[in-house]
């Protein structure tokens, strides 16, 4: 069983956190993962969403997954080092779906907020655009009324 408050930052080893702080999330949710452990790791996993954590009762959800069938020599020999290992598998496939899903967001932001062209620009500037209107235009238009800043 994984509850979020396993990979949660803000929260320290006495708290419940189970991985280093290195690999821990901003806020995890059970939602995320179910899902990291379903897409990225491929691993057999149960969402529970009404299930609570004890000392973090206010964030609903766990995570059952089953350890994966494996010799216990290559796993650190014990039941405990594999369940470590799965934890810190879980941990970084989170911080790599947090990165992925940040570089895409940030990729439709700046589809959304302007293009940046070359062309047409005085002195060969790059002019932003958004909307539709460059902010040379803009200024120009400033200039020939008076309004210079």
């Amino acid at each position: 069983m994984t509850y979020p408050l396993y990979f949660a930052e803000e929260r320290s080893r006495t708290d419940g956190r189970r991985v280093s702080r290195a690999l821990a999330v901003a806020a995890p949710e059970a939602a995320e993962i179910f899902r990291v452990c379903r897409e990225n790791l491929r691993l057999v996993a149960v969402l529970e969403g009404d299930k609570k954590h004890p000392r973090d009762f206010f964030a609903p959800g766990r995570v059952k997954v089953q350890l994966p069938e494996q010799s216990t020599e290559a796993n650190g020999g014990t039941p405990t080092a594999r369940r470590k290992a799965l934890l810190r598998a879980i941990a970084e496939a989170l911080q790599q779906e947090r990165r992925t899903r940040s570089v895409a967001a940030d990729c439709h932001r700046g589809q959304k907020a302007g293009r940046v062209s070359s062309s047409g620009s005085a002195a060969g500037k790059a002019t932003v655009t958004s909307g539709g209107a460059s902010v040379t235009s803009a200024r120009r238009r400033q200039k020939r009324r008076g309004n210079t800043s």
